[in-house]
């Protein structure tokens, strides 16, 4: 019979029959038999985020593209980890999601699962994404909603941004369908646009931009049309004569041409109806009234009415009492 010495064996089991320890050079009869099965790790998944551009008004799911497989055919169950910027967030450890009110824009987050058989975790396979800026959402209106020539264009932008920026805006304004430019060539960019710029029956359409400092959000589209500018009488340059009339005095209304104004430069017609005490004389719609339609003591009150064509303005109203 051959006599051998066992061998250590470090990480092997060593097993021999008729031995009585495995930790010294015993003298054995038989060849020793060394295990060197050990357990092999799980190999390393294929894992994705989506979506792969996040915003944070989403959340940030991680799949597995293809599953950690194990060499030794065990069961494997996934290890899940999420870092925010290089900090691991434990508060989701093992889950798929990260909820869309966890993230912030510019945030970095990632993913790493691995695959666990049981006695031995292995390599993660992980994904990364960058939380990306929401675009801005705005409302807008245009006003006034009847705009005439003497009358500015005002834009009102009311933004929104998730991430909290600022909404500002840029303006295109277009006259008749076509792209405006002042008389110097420059086109109009402001959310206000001066009446100088308006012409009575002009179309006038403005696009709006919404902007968060990085990004723009959808246009809105307004658009006006400008219409007839009323005529004006200023109340001060009218007067009804004579100012002593009594009952043989014919009365007469004096209108300075200082005190008719349109904006249109429509020329200016005028409307009469005359009253006595209260009562409307419907026959009589002149400038003047004969004295034979009022006594003395009576109260005759004339309403003036300017018409430029196009529409009628504000009346002015004059009275006189008759003297005797």
């Amino acid at each position: 019979m051959t006599l051998v010495k066992k061998p250590i064996c470090l990480v092997a089991l060593c097993l021999s029959i008729g031995a009585v320890s495995c930790g010294g050079e015993e003298e054995t009869t038989e060849e020793p038999v060394c295990d060197t099965d050990t357990n092999a790790a799980p190999a390393p998944p294929i894992v994705s985020i989506t979506p792969s551009e996040p915003t944070t008004s989403e959340a940030l799911v991680a799949k597995l593209v293809e599953a950690s497989v194990d060499p030794d055919e065990d069961p494997v169950t996934p290890k899940i980890k999420w870092f925010k910027n290089g900090e691991e967030q434990t508060d989701y450890e093992s889950q798929l999601e990260i909820p869309a009110d966890a993230t912030t824009k510019g945030e970095l987050w990632k993913v790493e699962i691995a695959g666990f058989d049981g006695q031995t975790e292995g390599y993660p396979g992980g994904a990364q994404v960058t939380i990306a800026n929401t675009l801005p959402t705005a409302t807008a209106s245009l006003t006034p909603e009847a705009p005439t020539t003497i009358e500015d264009l005002v834009v009102t932008l009311v933004g929104e941004d998730i991430d909290g920026d600022q909404v500002g805006g840029t303006y295109a304004w277009s006259k008749n369908g076509a792209p405006y430019v002042d008389d110097d060539g420059a086109a109009i960019t402001g959310s206000i646009l001066s009446s100088e710029h308006t012409t009575r029956g002009d179309t006038w359409q403005v696009i709006v931009t919404p902007n968060d400092g990085e990004d723009d959000g959808a246009d809105i589209v307004l658009s006006t049309s400008i219409a007839n500018a009323l005529p004006v009488l200023d109340a001060t340059m009218i007067a009804l004569d004579p100012a002593n009339a009594n009952a043989d005095t014919d009365l007469s209304v004096t209108i300075s041409s200082l005190g008719v104004s349109d904006a249109d430069g429509d020329s200016v017609q005028f409307s009469y109806v005359w009253q006595v005490d209260g009562v409307t004389l419907g026959d009589e719609t002149g400038s003047s009234l004969s004295s034979a339609r009022f006594g003395a003591g009576e109260t005759v009150t004339v309403s003036v009415t300017p018409y430029d064509g196009y529409d009628y303005g504000l009346a002015v109203t004059k009275s006189l009492t008759i003297g005797n």
